[in-house]
């Protein structure tokens, strides 16, 4: 089996996200990706995310009926931040003698020598990489990583753009898939409180 792992916040997933999965599944001949949403990102220790529950819902809907794109609840039960390294080794436990790539934008790739334990990723998978605009023709690619580039349209778009939009009453339609925009809309996602935060 050929299988993509796409890691994030998806705080909301957006149709970037869903390119990237496709695009990665189609050029790499992959049985399938799985959308994999951070249980508790450790980039993002302080900074208020929704839940979960409600995160993997975005991700089941906008993936709902799309043939090799499945959401995943590999970081679920994360109770500490959630590490790429754990979250792989889980994948490998759960899908045994698969040949794993892990797909990302230009921007990861960059950062990878910072993230935790980044030889344990790299023994594990091969990279699948977007590059992103503003990458540079050169990127650097972190010592011992395997990577497949995947040429394509480079989409520059971010889910706390997305969020914004959405707190001040602005559309996100074509930007999300509409089960998506339906689903902030009835649960009131990212709506601006009268404190001036958002709900969640």
């Amino acid at each position: 089996m050929r299988l993509g792992l796409l890691g994030g916040t998806f705080d909301p997933i957006h149709i970037a996200h869903l390119w990237m999965a496709e695009h990665a599944r189609d050029a790499l001949a992959l049985d399938a990706v799985l959308l994999v949403p951070a249980s508790r990102p450790p980039h993002k220790p302080d900074q208020p995310i929704s839940s979960f529950e409600h995160r993997f819902r975005m991700v089941d809907l906008a993936v709902a009926g799309i043939p090799g794109l499945e959401a995943s609840k590999l970081e679920e039960s994360d109770q500490a931040p959630s590490y790429t390294a754990e979250t792989l080794e889980r994948a490998r436990a759960s899908f045994p003698g698969a040949d794993l790539w892990l797909v990302s934008g230009g921007d990861s790739l960059r950062d990878l020598p910072t993230w935790r334990e980044p030889e344990r990723i790299l023994a594990q998978v091969r990279l699948a990489v977007l590059p992103r605009p503003g990458d540079g023709e050169d990127p650097v690619v972190p010592e011992g990583a395997c990577v497949d580039w995947l040429n394509g349209p480079r989409l520059m778009l971010s889910s706390s753009a997305l969020r914004r939009r959405a707190a001040e009453g602005e559309s996100i339609r074509f930007l999300v898939p509409d089960p998506v925009r339906a689903y902030i809309d009835t649960h009131g996602l990212y709506r601006k409180t009268r404190r001036g935060g958002e709900d969640r």
